[in-house]
């Protein structure tokens, strides 16, 4: 059973996530910058807490950051600068291979 206090720590941590998000995608696109200027196919494995926060991640990505980026479906596509992948899916961390750095806040 919830009580208030959840509800409010479960706000707070939101509000928290708000604020690392802009933080994580900055950092995260400017490493895939770095890395595809000595690897044109490299990029970046961004980690998020859930499917939604990957999605969330994905559009910062693309409208504040003009970066393709894609969720872990699409980790091969070359196109893609930063592959968002949520914390539980291993096949996101062993399929990475040509990304050159992990951004995680989670």
């Amino acid at each position: 059973m919830l009580t208030r206090s959840h509800g409010i720590a479960h706000r707070l941590a939101l509000a928290i996530q708000d604020d690392t998000d802009v933080a994580m995608c900055a950092t995260a696109a400017r490493l895939a910058d770095e890395d595809r200027a000595k690897w044109p196919k490299g990029g970046v494995l961004l980690v998020a807490n859930s499917q939604r926060h990957a999605s969330r991640l994905v559009a910062m990505l693309t409208s504040a950051h003009g970066v393709v980026a894609a969720t872990v479906d699409r980790i091969l596509d070359p196109r893609v600068a930063v592959v968002v992948v949520t914390k539980n899916n291993a096949r996101g961390y062993n399929g990475a291979i040509r990304l050159g750095a992990i951004v995680r806040g989670v």
